[in-house]
């Protein structure tokens, strides 16, 4: 059975059969120029894109496009997106528009933040290269470790010194002998805090490092995505969450690699909110008291089975019952692969 499509497959379809526009074929930006973009649409400097904004933007983006692809047709490079390009009528804006909130707007409140919008426009940052291809794929599971590492005066966010030391080692991680400058570093700093610094309160929260880190696939989100889709959550799924973050292969979670399952969980659960040390202290304190079952301060599988199912079951809250019913009574006697 195929995996469910990743958020934002709709827009991007709609887009590519309308005009042929794929991330393939349209020019990435800089992050200079992303933000020269964004500081455009954004005209009331909210730090969101409201429905009218994100219009704006879309038609100004897809007629840009549309000619660049005739562009390139008329110098005999795409004649097929040539054929296939054209600007946007109303009535297709309003369409896309529709898919597009309805795909990014999570909470309804008619806007959208701005890292959202790179999931149509491709963004060349020379930030989001050095994290892709600089750092180690498996680092980028060590959130807690590298939270404590670079949080040095444990305030609970990364102010900008602190954001430029973890920058600093990020890009000269694999190559020690690579000199940064410090004013490109000061430079990058500020366009990292600009994206991802989401309540614009000039520092960063543990969530907002967490998605800027590399390998940025969240395992927890994969699996609860299937599982709502089919109904199902199967013993398959809890052994590959259980092997992502076990990482000293002793068939359970503690320490840090449980905080990494949680900072995955309320990721996913909290979809663009933002989460602090405190939410994860809490919810690591709430899961082993109501699902560590033998109290050694450990998950292991079957207490794991029980986290997930009742997260598919009853959302985030149900981790916070306590030991009794609220968590347990509900899923201890539900089968993992049994369908609802």
């Amino acid at each position: 059975m195929a995996e469910p499509k990743r958020k934002g497959w709709k827009t991007r379809e709609f887009i590519e059969s309308r005009w042929n526009i794929t991330r393939d074929n349209i020019q990435p930006v800089t992050a200079t120029g992303f933000l020269k973009i964004w500081t455009k649409y954004d005209q009331d400097a909210n730090r969101y894109l409201e429905r009218e904004e994100i219009s704006r933007f879309l038609r100004d983006f897809i007629n840009s496009e549309a000619s660049s692809l005739a562009q390139a047709a008329e110098h005999g490079r795409s004649v097929t997106s040539a054929n296939k390009a054209r600007t946007i009528s109303e009535s297709d804006l309003r369409e896309l528009t529709q898919i597009f909130m309805e795909e990014f707007d999570q909470d309804r409140d008619g806007k959208i933040s701005i890292r959202e919008l790179t999931q149509i426009l491709p963004v060349e940052e020379c930030f989001r290269v050095v994290l892709d291809h600089e750092m180690d794929a498996a680092s980028g599971l060590d959130y807690v470790k590298i939270w404590q590492k670079y949080d040095v005066d444990g305030s609970g966010h990364l102010e900008m010194e602190e954001l430029k030391l973890f920058l600093h080692d990020l890009i000269t991680k694999n190559h020690p002998e690579r000199q940064m400058d410090p004013k490109k570093l000061t430079e990058l700093a500020k366009i990292v805090m600009t994206l991802y610094d989401t309540n614009g309160d000039g520092r960063l929260g543990l969530s907002e490092v967490v998605r800027l880190l590399p390998s940025r696939e969240n395992s927890v989100q994969l699996v609860l995505d299937k599982a709502r889709q089919l109904q199902r959550l199967t013993q398959s799924d809890i052994n590959k969450i259980l092997e992502r973050y076990d990482q000293d292969h002793n068939g359970t979670l503690d320490g840090e690699e449980l905080e990494n399952l949680l900072v995955d969980l309320l990721d996913a659960m909290q979809g663009d909110k933002s989460y602090s040390t405190h939410d994860l202290k809490e919810l690591k304190r709430a899961v082993l008291k109501g699902c560590d079952m033998d109290g050694d301060g450990k998950i292991c599988k079957k207490e794991l089975a029980v986290i997930l199912l009742a997260v598919v079951q009853s959302g985030l809250s149900a981790l916070y019952g306590g030991i009794g019913d609220p968590v347990r009574s509900a899923v201890m006697n539900k089968k993992p692969a049994q369908k609802k």
